[in-house]
């Protein structure tokens, strides 16, 4: 049988296999292991498979996709996300749809945490989405500043995304970090002015509301994002510097992790135990 027919035959199952409700990780599993029997024959395929499988998942890369998540569990329960929010806003607070931009922003922000999309727009959603419906934003302005911002966390380091593609490609996932950084900021840069140049044309889809911000106002929500910046240096920066490979930096950033949540004190036996599972169940479906 030739390769081009065998090919069109696995998309069609695939996608047979995509629309009959079997999760994605099993119904992919299960075809190429019958692709591979068909093409290897059972002896071969299965000692491949074996292989591979045991060379993929013992890599030491992989530790730090439960620690970046352990770090931006904890973080979750401290309450910074609200915090940056509130200082983000406060900078954009002039600008038309403001409190949009500053969701995008945060986003930004928030994923050099995170390395989610999901806990990242689930994160800075969950403080921006009611302001932004209590002050009138068109509700579509609210859902498509959100899934922009969100979508942030798989580029902006420490990314998920980026650590599961070094591992199956085989490259330097600190590199990877290092190119995806400069994208993220120019998307969350773009994104933003889009928001404004558009609410600015149609002033009816974010009401502008006044509001006087002094610079103590500003200086004071700026002494309450100091732990974003501090673990944003202690990941990145320790990887940028050569200080610590990928796996150590989310160690460290692990750690500060919970020295933050110890001065803020919201470490206990309860909100442990919740970002620990919630590491652990993420940590599950990623690999």
């Amino acid at each position: 049988m030739e390769w081009q027919v065998i090919a069109v035959i696995a998309f069609v199952v695939m996608f047979a296999i995509l629309f009959s409700g079997v999760p994605i990780a099993i119904g992919l599993g299960l075809l190429g292991a019958v692709g591979m029997w068909v093409l290897l024959g059972g002896g071969p395929a299965l000692a491949f498979l074996g292989n591979h499988a045991f060379s993929t998942l013992t890599n030491f890369v992989w530790v730090a996709v439960p620690l970046f998540l352990l770090m931006a569990e904890i973080i979750l329960f401290t309450g910074i996300s609200s915090d940056l929010f509130d200082f983000v806003h406060k900078l954009l607070h002039r600008f038309p749809g403001s409190l949009s931009m500053s969701a995008i922003v945060s986003c930004a922000g928030f994923g050099a945490l995170s390395g989610s999309s999901t806990a990242t727009a689930a994160t800075i959603g969950a403080v921006s989405i009611p302001e932004m419906q209590k002050r009138g934003y068109d509700n579509r302005l609210v859902a498509g500043s959100i899934a922009a911002g969100g979508g942030l966390g798989i580029l902006i380091p420490p990314s998920l995304p980026l650590i599961i593609y070094g591992i199956i490609t085989e490259t330097n996932v600190g590199m990877l970090f290092m190119a995806g950084l400069l994208p993220g900021i120019i998307m969350a840069v773009l994104d933003a002015a889009y928001v404004g140049i558009s609410c600015k044309k149609n002033p009816g889809r974010a009401p502008l509301i006044p509001e006087g911000v002094s610079r103590r106002d500003r200086i004071l929500a700026a002494r309450k994002v100091w732990p974003v910046v501090l673990l944003a240096f202690l990941v990145l920066g320790s990887i940028y510097l050569g200080w610590a490979t990928v796996t150590e930096a989310a160690a460290v950033g692990a750690f500060g992790s919970l020295c933050i949540a110890m001065v803020y004190r919201k470490l206990n036996w309860g909100n442990l135990q919740q970002a620990m599972l919630g590491a652990v169940k993420t940590t599950s479906v990623v690999i």
